[in-house]
């Protein structure tokens, strides 16, 4: 509960972390070290602020906790506890996270990705043996409190390695930089605060109108879709530096190239993700929780991944472009209408359908945002019509699609769905099937030597 709680506290960076990593992108590009200092310092200053302002919030909150969550008063003393360290593992987060984004800004994923592994590795082992030894939810928190300060301690000395002149300091910190990168990281806040409206909202219309006990069904089938969405979303922030790099440089053609090449690699992950979980949904339920779990969500995990695929192939692939392109304001729009239409037919379908109906006013609005208006927004930025688009990026996504359903249902009457190791084993399969088949019937020439040439690079001592 109070991890959630903590996770809202996020909003407090205002739309600065993408802000400063294409910031630092656009300086790195242009050799302007002094900017990049200044922006840095800039941003970290604001960042102490956040932080300040949730250890405020988390002080003030905590002798009043139990009445506000009713809490048992023998867990009073851990919640205190627990609350506390979460604020000042935040309050750390914040300014720590400019480091992570210097890493970002210069493409170093590998660094990121290297710290995340062994730090999750590391924290696993520590609850483990805290909830074995010692059980406590308030030593818990300390164990993830103290990994995320650890998180922010490699951003630093990492960064410090590749950049050793970089300076941050609160004395380079200037109020015309954030200025001048406020109206972009407010556009990002408000996309961030959409996609919350589309993604956050619907469990408490299901309670509204039905009561809290088949919030469960949609919710579980839910969960499901966020882990690939998750994933394919910062898969598609990878992009941000690179593309950041080409609109500084004016080359045009490089940004097209990336949005095309990107969204069809990201549409190859999420399309055999979408097929698992349509065809297989009500499988995993049944596995996973027993009973009528899988019956009841079947329905939902199918619409809910119909638009997980529109989702990916519309804001997605487009953030990164649109951001490097520095400015949002179309895509905010796009964005706002599409959660507030979200909610809206939410709000009257399910009463009508009941949580299908939830299901389905998730996706309508995402069909119409992901395939209609966000790729005519991207291509009028980068001069790429729709049809052209629907042709390099959408349709070679699911023309690939056959053999992957055939693929599925192959392994099901094979009985790989028996079992949650055998399901996991079936995904597997059914990504590389899918990557098969887009490898041969649909990769052009030139992406299968650019992917042989990479795969070298990558071996290369």
């Amino acid at each position: 509960l109070l991890a959630g709680v903590a996770s809202w506290a996020q909003l407090l960076s205002a739309g600065l972390g993408p802000t400063l990593v294409r910031s630092l992108a656009a300086h790195h590009a242009t050799g302007d070290a002094r900017a990049r200092d200044e922006t840095a310092s800039t941003v970290f200053a604001a960042y102490l602020g956040a932080g300040a302002v949730c250890m405020t919030a988390a002080l003030a909150l905590a002798p009043h906790l139990g009445r506000v969550f009713h809490l048992a008063p023998r867990d009073l003393g851990d919640a205190r506890v627990l609350l506390l360290a979460l604020a000042a593992a935040v309050s750390v987060q914040f300014p720590g996270s400019v480091y992570g984004a210097v890493l970002m800004a210069r493409e170093r994923y590998d660094l990121v990705q290297a710290v995340g592994l062994a730090l999750l590795a590391l924290r696993t082992a520590a609850t483990v043996t805290v909830v074995l030894r010692w059980p406590s939810a308030a030593l818990v928190g300390a164990v993830t409190a103290g990994s995320m300060g650890l998180e922010q301690l490699a951003y630093f000395v990492l960064a410090r390695r590749l950049e050793p002149d970089l300076r941050v300091s609160l004395r380079l910190a200037r109020r015309a930089r954030l200025r001048s990168i406020g109206g972009f990281s407010a556009q990002v806040l408000v996309i961030t605060l959409s996609e919350r409206l589309i993604h956050a909202t619907d469990e408490a219309v299901i309670a509204s109108a039905l009561g809290p006990a088949p919030v469960t069904d949609y919710a579980l089938a839910l969960r499901m879709v966020d882990y690939p969405r998750d994933a394919l979303e910062r898969g598609a922030d990878v992009a941000l530096p690179r593309a950041t790099a080409a609109f500084e440089r004016g080359d045009l053609e490089s940004l097209r190239a990336l949005w095309s090449a990107g969204s069809r690699a990201l549409l190859a992950l999420a399309v055999p993700a979408a097929w698992m979980l349509a065809l297989w949904g009500e499988a995993v339920l049944t596995r996973w929780l027993g009973g009528p779990h899988g019956a009841r969500g079947k329905v939902v995990a199918a619409l809910l991944a119909a638009a997980l695929v529109a989702s990916v192939a519309g804001r997605v692939t487009a953030r990164p472009i649109l951001q490097a392109c520095g400015d949002l304001r179309a895509a905010v729009r796009v964005t706002a209408l599409e959660g507030a239409a979200n909610l809206s037919l939410s709000l009257v379908l399910v009463r009508v359908v009941g949580i299908e109906g939830v299901a389905l006013g998730t996706l309508v609005p995402a069909v119409v945002a992901g395939f209609f208006a966000m790729p005519r927004l991207v291509g009028a930025r980068l001069g790429v019509t729709w049809t052209r688009w629907l042709r390099e990026v959408l349709a070679p996504a699911l023309l690939a699609s056959p053999p992957t359903v055939a693929a599925l249902y192959a392994m099901r009457a094979a009985g790989l769905d028996c079992t949650l190791p055998t399901i996991a084993l079936a995904g597997a399969l059914t990504l590389i099937v899918h990557a098969t088949a887009c490898w041969w019937l649909l990769a052009s020439p030139g992406e299968r030597a650019a992917m042989r040439a990479w795969v070298a690079r990558r071996r290369a001592p």
